[in-house]
């Protein structure tokens, strides 16, 4: 027992280090919010004051999912905190442990699923709760006395592949309700068409990516994978695979050897046979297909190339969004056969809309500076005659714009942080004079586009019924359903005079449908071998371009429309199965539930112990004593605190430390005290070894306020900070004159800069970046003086010749004005030169990296290598020391690779290193090992 805790205590340790000194925070709200506290009998929501009515509607889905949505595993015990973030553009939701917690971002996605949000996001993220919750069981349950909610996280992250975690999730957002991404054929699509055209990846290939091929995410795989486990060996399988690991994870891969377990079948082969599943359905689906005759208008690609959304702006311009593994995504156009890039996006968060002048509009997501709990949705144009990218509208929550065909008038999805929506319409030039069209409470509208003529619009509705598409009359205000309400996708509307195109996967599959006004019917147009979507209606009315998908992404496809309705009877008929959806199991939602509404008070709620432990932790220093840990941080992430007491073995030296960070205000606030004891011996003068006793106390107090600035393609960040250090050493014993006491007092303030692109997949740095850093420290009164110091760096960024290479260049500089003693350096010398204290100190250096393979080999479950990069390095430095100038310099190369070793979740870069000296002329090798991928 006492090995297996020991295992166990340094599995958890391991994963500590590697997490973040403050856990796992998803950001801060402003200050001046008001939060209320709805109390449940197994929940605590926190929620600010103007969300309070959707806060009671997420608490009443919680408590009703308590007892009813936990199909395959055992429900949760405990009582939790949720975390409401409803100034947030975001759609998404976090289980996060050590503290426990739940954190949703409530505002409906533009591309949700055909039910209401909140049921669907609540409902994933409870099931997370339960997957947790059964960890705690057996040894993880004796860690978690030992080390506090860190122990169930550790064994979490070390031993449960996060494809279990997602996919399980989803399993049980579609098992539970009508729609869910289980149901939706698109998300099964990636898979699919990657067995089908390039055969089954191996399994680490499947779990960890590739940069060498796009391969789906881990709620793809994860869905497909959980789903047949339960549909082939029975819905307990995966609880007792739970409850394996949490009992026995001293075990090597226990994860995989609980799935042997209670299967009877290895891992890879239960991946193998899943896949062949996901093969054999989509090959009798292709049996069925009678594709009309479609025009490709981009050719085949080397590698993932993906295009959607695209627009037909006159008879030879097509312009659509791009992107691949290796060149972050952006808009091009194709003339005559000739592609051009026109501009790179942001973080996207619509299609492209057209004017017919020309006129490209879209959204992106904006970020607050400060706040990272607070982001936008922002309109931008591109005019494409004039090459100009201009931002419409800032600090809005507008989604999914369109733009009239002549160019003067934009429509838009709208969402308030209260839960409210409308569709608002202004004009292009002049983004404050915003004519509002309420919707009704119950209905979310999405996604609107003009109708012919421009007195119109179309848009999505979702209710509680499912999804919907409603007309808008804009003289009026009427509105009117359409088509529906349906529980499949109805999507990205395309209109003309006698109708629309929309994308629809009613049939198992998603292609693209078009319905008639004359006869209020709708016919399904293509019959694609995967999925076909983003339908956009030529000049003229007569063809439509369309993109379909494969393996290596998306191809542009064009189709004449008048040809294509003849023969839409042809395409109505097949329906197709899918294996992988569960059936339909609607927990009936009682409103009925008793809460307890109160006004939060932040100030009475800043601690929240939440982990501990038998040994000291240093995350930053990486290093591991005896002694104890205790940690705090509260429910909404603005209080993180630490004590603790630590016995260095090599030295034999006592610290007590404190510490805490407060984020609630601007800007951030840090304190830390220490106290040491460190015993020292020396010779006296007559030759006797005396040992001394000097108890070191230190405390640090520091502000710093980050701005991050993340505008469309280029991401900013300025960070300010001051602190103020006071250090006093005692000695009250015989010891040696030149030993320092009294006290030292050092100031220091700084400000850093950087500046950089977006990155695709496979770069390894931005393209381009631009970082600057200024540091001043100074002795400020006290026994002791050091003097003070000034640090200034700067590094530039470019690309290298050949793609995903890059070239960083930098130059620094330390002046210091000594005192009784010197300040300690804050610049490193050049690789292999041996630092010593230095009075002034010039550097400059400049290094060139490339990627060499994507070599994707599997060692089974030993190691999984991804990618093989190498770089080139040169560093000089010009020191004063003793008042003498020193010049080093040393060049060399690193061939490192990304690699997972022994299917741990985080890559490790592991490589050597040879530098040249050539001052002495002397070569060495140093063995790199890191854990996660570096540049």
């Amino acid at each position: 027992m006492i090995r297996k805790v020991a295992i166990l205590l340094m599995a958890g340790i391991v994963w500590c280090l590697h997490a973040n000194a403050q856990y796992y925070e998803t950001g801060r709200e402003q200050p001046s919010i008001n939060w209320m506290s709805i109390k449940s009998a197994h929940f605590q929501v926190l929620v600010p004051e103007a969300y309070l009515g959707k806060g009671k509607k997420v608490a009443v889905l919680l408590e009703n999912y308590y007892t009813k949505a936990n199909e395959g595993l055992k429900p949760p015990r405990k009582k939790h905190v949720v975390v409401v973030h409803p100034y947030s553009s975001l759609s998404n939701g976090y289980v996060a442990w050590a503290p426990s917690r739940v954190e949703l971002y409530p505002l409906p996605s533009q591309g949700m699923y055909s039910q209401e949000w909140l049921s669907q996001l609540t409902l994933h993220e409870f099931r997370h709760l339960v997957q947790i919750e059964n960890m705690e069981q057996g040894f993880t349950k004796i860690l978690s006395v030992l080390l506090g909610q860190q122990a169930t996280a550790a064994v979490l992250g070390l031993f449960i592949p996060p494809w279990f975690l997602e996919g399980d999730a989803v399993w049980t957002e579609t098992y539970y309700s009508k729609s869910g991404r289980g149901r939706m054929p698109d998300f099964s699509a990636g898979f699919k068409a990657l067995v089908v055209e390039k055969g089954v990846p191996s399994m680490n290939k499947a779990m960890f990516g590739s940069f060498r091929h796009y391969i789906p995410d881990h709620y793809e795989l994860g869905y497909h994978w959980v789903t047949f486990v339960r549909e082939k060996y029975g819905e307990d399988t995966w609880e007792s695979v739970l409850r394996y690991v949490a009992r026995n994870p001293w075990y090597p891969w226990p994860f995989a050897r609980a799935l042997k377990k209670y299967t009877g079948k290895p891992k890879r082969l239960l991946y193998k046979e899943c896949m062949m599943t996901l093969d054999s359905i989509q090959r009798q689906t292709d049996i069925a297909i009678d594709s009309l005759p479609a025009t490709a208008i981009t050719g085949e690609h080397r590698g993932f190339v993906s295009y959607s959304s695209a627009l037909v702006l006159n008879d030879s311009m097509i312009v659509a969004m791009k992107s691949s593994l290796d060149r972050y995504h952006s808009v091009v156009s194709i003339e005559n056969g000739k592609e051009k890039k026109l501009f790179s996006l942001g973080s996207n968060s619509s299609r492209l809309f057209a004017s017919d002048n020309g006129v490209i509009v879209w959204s992106e997501y904006a970020w607050d500076p400060v706040y990272e709990n607070r982001s936008y949705s922002e309109v931008w144009k591109y005019d494409v005659k004039t090459g100009k990218k201009k931002r419409i509208s800032k600090k809005t929550l507008w989604y999914s714009p369109d733009i009239s065909a002549t160019g003067d008038r934009i429509i838009v999805s709208a969402m308030s942080a209260d839960g409210g929506n409308s569709i608002q319409v202004f004009r292009t030039d002049a983004p404050d004079s915003v004519v509002t069209f309420s919707i009704p409470d119950t209905l979310v509208a999405l996604s609107p586009v003009y109708e012919y003529a421009d007195t119109s619009a179309l848009f999505i509705v979702i209710s509680p019924q499912g999804r919907s598409i409603y007309r808008l009359r804009l003289m009026t205000g009427e509105i009117s359903e359409i088509l529906g309400p349906v529980f499949y996708t109805a999507d990205q509307l395309s209109t003309l005079k006698e109708g629309f195109l929309y994308m629809s996967d009613e049939n198992g599959k998603s292609d693209i449908c078009f319905y008639n006004y004359r006869d209020n019917q709708s016919f399904r147009i293509t019959d694609s071998q995967f999925s076909a979507s983003d339908p956009v209606i030529c000049p003229g009315g007569k063809s439509f371009l369309y993109s379909d998908y494969h393996s290596d992404g998306y191809r542009l496809c064009i189709l004449p429309l008048d040809t294509t309705l003849q023969n839409v009877t042809t395409l109505h008929s097949t329906k197709i199965q899918h294996y992988f959806m569960p059936e339909v199991n609607i927990i009936p939602i009682d409103t009925a539930i008793e809460l307890s509404v109160r006004k939060y008070h932040k100030s009475l709620n800043l601690f929240r112990l939440h982990s501990w432990g038998p040994v000291s932790t240093d995350v930053e220093s990486q290093r591991v004593n005896p002694g104890f840990t205790l940690l705090s941080q509260n429910s909404l992430s603005t209080m993180f605190a630490d004590a603790g007491y630590e016995y260095d073995i090599k030295t034999g030296v006592q610290k007590y430390t404190a510490g805490i960070k407060f984020r609630g205000w601007d800007p951030d606030v840090s304190l830390r005290a220490n106290y040491s004891l460190e015993d020292e011996q020396f010779f006296d003068a007559d030759s006797l070894k005396r040992v001394f006793t000097r108890q070191i106390s230190d405390a640090r107090a520091s502000l710093s306020l980050p701005w991050y600035f993340r505008k469309s393609y280029w991401i900013t960040m300025l960070q300010s900070s001051a602190s103020i250090v006071a250090s006093q050493t005692e000695i009250n014993e015989v010891h040696p004159e030149e030993t320092l006491t009294g006290n030292v007092n050092l100031g220091g303030a700084g400000i850093s800069f950087s500046n950089y692109t977006r990155s695709s997949q496979r770069d390894l740095s931005p393209k381009f970046g631009q970082m600057l850093l200024m540091q001043y420290r100074t002795t400020l009164l006290g026994d002791r003086n050091a003097g003070d110091a000034m640090v200034t760096r700067g590094a530039l960024l470019f690309p290298g010749i050949f793609r995903n290479n890059s070239l960083f260049i930098s130059a620094s500089y330390e002046g210091k004005r000594p005192q009784e003693y010197i300040l300690s350096n804050s610049l490193d010398y050049p690789a292999g030169i041996i630092p010593r204290n230095y009075e002034n100190y010039t550097a400059f250096s400049a290094r060139y990296s490339a990627p060499l393979l994507y070599p994707d080999i599997s060692m089974g479950s030993l190691l999984y290598l991804k990618r093989i990069k190498a770089s080139l390095f040169c560093e000089y430095g010009n020191a004063k020391i003793s008042g003498k100038y020193e010049q080093f310099s040393s060049v060399g190369s690193d061939v490192t690779a990304d690699v997972h070793i022994l299917r741990f979740l985080f890559p490790f870069n592991v490589g050597i290193r040879t530098v040249y000296i050539p001052r002495s002329g002397e070569i060495y090798t140093q063995f790199l090992f890191f854990m996660g991928i570096t540049y």
